[in-house]
């Protein structure tokens, strides 16, 4: 897969991800409202509201910053400025509550978010996961940061869940790799086959189980005077001659339980011009195969091949003087 190919499936899983700004505007406020209860009940420190306040929202405003700084640059840098600011601002957020360590299940979440972009952030998610875990601890040590479990067991805690973030945010990545394989393994197949038909002299064809074209090769454009955008969408039935349905049917029918050993057929397909073509069609049934999922019918102009049988078939039956039939012995 060429880098560009790569590049633009790293877009498509950015645009996935969930924007700085949805976080600032939706999940803060309804993480403010939980805090705020959480601190009524005495289950979390008893910290300012303004701290909780500053703290959720200078985290949302820095990674929108970063996000649209970096948005077209092709570098990894936008990916490790916003895990940095993420990991920084979840761990300012559960060691103001008191519970530090015992929270750190929400890097999980910083890991399902940044690994939604790509498989290659995840080693940065952990680092900076355990970096400001550890830097969390440092503060309860320092007395900077309040701690509702009592040293060393706050400190037990934090060892036992830097496994967990580790192990999680590696499981996420797994995950996304393969699913990055098999989307890559997939496009390259559709690459392999566009380019295997688009150069064909034939007209080839994908059918959906309705009958409606899903694609057609750029050989529509020369055989049937129209471009393939103008065929997608429409029903076999509309190209083929009335005459030649039911042949056809049955045709496909064939074709689907023997595939590309059936019999061909020998169909009449209106072109542009409102004139009828003489073709004949393959059918194939690839429905089952990702990179097609379709009927696939492959097609030849053979109209002049009948113009000369045909004329073969008169020279056969009449006079070459007169242009009368044979009489009969």
């Amino acid at each position: 897969m060429s880098e560009g190919e790569r590049e633009a499936g790293q877009d498509r899983r950015q645009r996935r991800s969930i924007s700085p700004l949805v976080v600032g505007w939706v999940i803060n406020p309804v993480a403010l409202v939980a805090l705020w209860i959480l601190r009524e009940l005495d289950l979390v420190a008893d910290q300012p509201l303004w701290a909780y306040v500053g703290v959720l929202w200078s985290g949302a405003l820095v990674c929108a910053a970063a996000e649209l700084w970096f948005r077209r640059r092709p570098s990894p840098l936008p990916v490790r400025c916003r895990v940095v600011a993420h990991s920084a601002f979840v761990t300012a957020t559960i060691y103001l509550t008191g519970w530090g360590p015992a929270l750190a299940i929400f890097y999980a979440f910083i890991a399902q978010e940044n690994t939604v972009r790509g498989s290659r952030p995840w080693r940065v998610t952990a680092f900076w996961s355990v970096a400001w875990i550890a830097v969390g601890q440092v503060a309860i040590v320092r007395g900077w940061a309040p701690s509702l479990i009592s040293e060393p067991l706050v400190h037990g805690v934090a060892a036992m869940n830097v496994l967990g973030v580790v192990f999680v945010v590696r499981m996420a990545a797994a995950v996304n790799e393969k699913k990055e394989r098999a989307e890559d393994s997939l496009r390259e197949r559709e690459d392999r086959f566009r380019s295997l038909v688009q150069n064909s002299s034939d007209l080839i064809l994908i059918l959906d189980a309705s009958g409606h074209i899903s694609y057609a090769s750029e050989a529509s454009l020369h055989l049937l005077g129209r471009a393939p955008a103008e065929l997608v969408g429409l029903a076999t039935s509309s190209l083929v001659h009335p005459a030649d349905l039911v042949s056809l049917r049955r045709g496909v029918r064939a074709g689907l339980v023997a595939g590309p050993v059936a019999a061909p057929l020998e169909l009449r397909v209106l072109v542009a011009d409102g004139t009828w073509r003489f073709f004949e069609a393959v059918v194939s049934d690839l429905a089952d195969r990702p990179s097609v999922g379709g009927i696939v019918v492959n097609a030849r102009d053979i109209t002049e091949r009948k113009r000369a049988e045909a004329s073969l078939e008169r020279q056969a039956s009449h006079d070459a003087l007169t242009g009368l039939p044979n009489r009969l012995r």
